[in-house]
Parts: C-alpha cells; sequence; structure tokens
C-alpha cells in the first residue's frame, strides 16, 4: 500500500518536520552523498519504511550533479509530444 487511507489533513508538516529532525528516533541508514545514487537509495529505504539520513559536503541536494546535468544539454527549446519544453539550466 502506497497511501493511507486515514485522512490526516494538516499533519504532514509536522510528520515531516519530525522526520527531518529524527526527533522520535535515530537513522538507521546513513548515505553519504547526494547525487543520483545517493537519492535513488535513499528513496527506496524510505519507501521500505527505513529512517534514513543523507549528508553531502554541497549545501543543497544535487548540488554535485548540476553543473554536469547542464553541460549536457543546450540551452534551446525542443519539441517533446507536441509540447515545447525549455531546458533547464
Amino acid at each position: 500500500m502506497l497511501r493511507n487511507n486515514k485522512a490526516d489533513h494538516g499533519t504532514w508538516e509536522e510528520n515531516r518536520r519530525q522526520e527531518i529532525e529524527f526527533s522520535s528516533n535515530d537513522p538507521t541508514v546513513l548515505v553519504i552523498g547526494a547525487g543520483h545514487c545517493g537519492l535513488e537509495i535513499a528513496a527506496r529505504l524510505k519507501y521500505i519504511g527505513v529512517p534514513t539520513l543523507i549528508v553531502d559536503k554541497k549545501p543543497r541536494v544535487g548540488d554535485n550533479v548540476r553543473p554536469r546535468f547542464s553541460l549536457n544539454l543546450s540551452h534551446t527549446r525542443r519539441l517533446t509530444d507536441g509540447v515545447v519544453v525549455e531546458r533547464p539550466l
């Protein structure tokens, strides 16, 4: 089951804050690196309910791959399924 069917209106922000701060428990797994692989494994661990802490040397998630990603793109518009898409910088 992907979703909890119980209505929890207004509690998402509080639950997310507790999850980020690990106020109710300690992380079971430490993922070092918030690149593609680190984020992928952290997402899989969260899906199965394993408390996971991600650390990275850069201040924001994805900062270590952002420069490499932008080098692989031409900064032009392209047609995707009939919709013009502006490529990110």
